[in-house]
């Protein structure tokens, strides 16, 4: 609610006048739905389940209406099915808000392979390889980079098997 209440600039009078303002309590509302969160909104934040809370940061960073969103790991901290509910909920909801884009950090492959229209993978603070999912999965030098020896001899040790 407090993204809502400064995006609309009612801020100054905080007290009084929120729980009387129709127009922050139905954008809150309908963040509060885009999030799967409209059935917690009395909870307190920090009785929330981990997964939840994720999303309630990510939702107060969405009710501003940016053009673009910066997330550094959104996902991490929680279960891995919990990871792809929240990635699920994050492209819905900037479809429907009009988010033009999302940048993360993103540290597990999984979520950076499933969920990516375009990957900027950076070594030693450098660029790596800039490029969608399909193109870096076949550079195996960025593979063998990126996701580490053992990893990098495990794909493709299975893709050549997959030749045979």
């Amino acid at each position: 609610m407090v993204s809502v209440i400064s995006r609309l600039g009612k801020g100054t009078d905080f007290y009084s006048s929120i729980r009387r303002d129709r127009k922050v309590i139905a954008e809150a509302l309908e963040v509060a739905r885009l999030f799967g969160l409209e059935e917690k909104k009395d909870i307190l934040a920090k009785n929330l389940p981990q997964g939840d809370k994720k999303m309630l940061d990510v939702a107060s960073a969405f009710a501003l209406h940016p053009e673009v969103i910066l997330l550094d790991e959104p996902t991490s901290g929680v279960s891995t099915s919990e990871k792809n509910r929240i990635m699920e909920t994050l492209i819905k909801a900037s479809k429907e808000i009009g988010i033009k884009s999302i940048v993360q950090v993103e540290h597990d492959m999984d979520i950076v392979f499933s969920f990516s229209d375009r990957i900027i993978a950076l070594h030693q603070g450098k660029v790596l390889f800039d490029g969608t999912p399909s193109e870096i999965e076949k550079n195996e030098e960025v593979v063998c980079t990126v996701m580490g020896q053992k990893e990098c001899f495990k794909i493709f040790s299975s893709l050549m098997r997959e030749k045979d």
